[in-house]
């Protein structure tokens, strides 16, 4: 009849006439600080198949029996012991109890019952997020990772046989899939800017464009940067978690200083994280871009800066400058002056309300497949189209304009000084030949405001006698210049 052995994670003060069947994990005498002797207890871990941990104590009376006995990496059978309860400020395992042995106790070496001669204790990879195992506890392995109970060391690639038992102990258990516990090697998708992802849900519009919508909408621009705003910063302290900007709380401007240090300590906090143990520091530059239709200012926060900046990281400059304050402006950010790019942001009520024109970049890129993109069907588009106008323009003016014989057509145009004056010998300016043939031909000074030798007549429509000017105009010979202007009036 085989023996029953009860798994560590059962021991506890009700239980009697158990046996344990574990290995020696490590050993240590116990004494009081900093005096090593007298010796209090021979003390050790033991660990069994299933990596359940409990602490042993072994009274100092009873240290000569066992001692020579008991050594590390070897398996031992237990029996006839008691369980006390495993306090102390610092307990070393988190198992409520331990095992305390009798001058009486029962300790039989064993032939190994597995092949964990590292004494790794395996703990799932789910179990090391935050609040699952304390910062305190002493946690071993994971996996091929892990800390020992005294340093930590990591196992790459290596054939482990504790790893080859822990496995197939876990192939036994009802329900357990050997696909589950296959190691994969993980490998991050590489994300790429495609011109569908970029102009996705956006309006393409020339900058001084992008206010005339009285709506919310996310847009594009093709546009140079002009300038960066350096009176606005560079970088701002940001909560690890969230990246929102971080603000020194009252605690700081109290001015308490640092324990063992003459500075004053900074304490931040977060609007939506609260208080924060420390900060980390992320680019924010305020730049001005321009193109031939207007300019607008734009919002790039660390991400888009550090693609610009050739991946140089904020904290390098940081370091680079002494963590010098905002009015310092490293020179590395001026290479960005003079790219041309496409940028994305959206147009939000926020800037129609606040009538606030500083927009939030988005994404940006300086693709040229995706510039491509953008000018088909935008700008040279309306090239064209302007260019039709003019055509259409040009001929209008040449169709409803005088006969060419009488006017040159330079009514039409802005006439150049140059063009229709000459200067002459007693340095004045006088009318061209061109001018003088067009003064004498209307009778009068080439523009001078006159009507040649006739004089203007004013009608008074209030006081016009339609008999009278009937009269005047039968007697007149045929051919002769009639007034420009006849007025019909009809009766009611």
């Amino acid at each position: 009849m085989s023996e029953v052995f009860t798994p560590l994670c059962d021991v506890e003060p009700m239980s009697e006439r158990i046996k344990v069947k574990a290995r020696c994990v490590s050993i240590w005498r116990s004494h009081a600080p900093g005096k090593p002797t007298p010796v209090w207890s021979l003390d050790c871990v033991i660990q069994d198949e299933q990596g359940n941990r409990i602490q042993c104590t072994i009274r100092r009376d009873d240290m000569p029996k066992y001692e020579g006995l008991l050594q590390e990496d070897v398996c031992y059978r237990i029996s006839n012991f008691g369980v006390g309860e495993n306090g102390g400020k610092y307990p070393l395992l988190k198992h409520k109890y331990k095992i305390v042995f009798y001058k009486n106790t029962a300790l039989t070496r064993i032939d190994s019952f597995d092949q964990n001669n590292k004494e790794f204790k395996f703990e799932s990879f789910t179990d090391f997020v935050p609040g699952r195992i304390n910062e305190s506890d002493t946690v071993e392995v994971n996996h091929l990772f892990g800390m020992h109970l005294y340093s930590s060391k990591i196992y790459v690639n290596e054939d482990l046989p504790e790893v080859t038992t822990f496995k197939q102990r876990y192939k036994k258990k009802d329900g357990q899939d050997e696909n589950d516990f296959k190691i994969a090697l993980f490998s991050p998708t590489t994300y790429v800017l495609t011109p569908e992802n970029f102009f996705k849900g956006a309006t393409k519009k020339i900058v001084g464009a992008i206010r005339d919508s009285y709506d919310e909408y996310t847009c594009v621009i093709y546009a140079k940067v002009h300038k960066v705003h350096k009176e606005y910063g560079w970088y701002y302290p940001a909560c690890k978690k969230c990246s929102k900007r971080a603000t020194l709380s009252d605690a700081s401007a109290s001015g308490s200083k640092a324990s063992g240090s003459g500075s004053h300590r900074k304490f931040w906090k977060c609007d939506t994280h609260g208080a924060l143990n420390g900060v980390v520091y992320m680019y924010k530059i305020i730049v001005r871009v321009i193109d031939e239709s207007g300019s607008a200012s734009l919002v790039l926060f660390d991400n888009m800066v550090h693609k610009l900046l050739n991946d140089t990281p904020c904290w390098e400059l940081m370091e680079k400058y002494h963590y010098a304050g905002e009015d310092v402006f490293p020179s590395e950010i001026d290479v960005i002056v003079g790219k041309k790019m496409l940028f994305k942001f959206s147009y939000t009520e926020f800037n129609i309300t606040n009538n606030n024109h500083v927009y939030q970049v988005k994404m940006l890129s300086d693709d040229r497949e995706i510039i491509s993109v953008f000018k088909e069907g935008f700008i040279l588009l309306e090239n064209e189209e302007d260019q039709e106008l003019d055509k259409q323009a040009k001929d209008v003016a040449a169709q409803s304009g005088p006969d060419i014989d009488n006017v040159d057509g330079s009514e039409f145009v802005t006439p150049e000084t140059v063009k229709w004056a000459r200067k002459t010998s007693e340095g004045m300016f006088g009318y061209s030949d061109d001018m003088k043939a067009l003064k004498a031909r209307n009778g009068g000074s080439a523009g001078d405001g006159s009507s040649g030798s006739g004089k203007r007549n004013i009608i008074d429509l209030d006081e016009f006698n339609e008999e009278e000017y009937d009269a005047k105009r039968a007697k007149q010979p045929d051919g002769a210049n009639h007034p420009e202007v006849q007025v019909k009036i009809e009766k009611e």
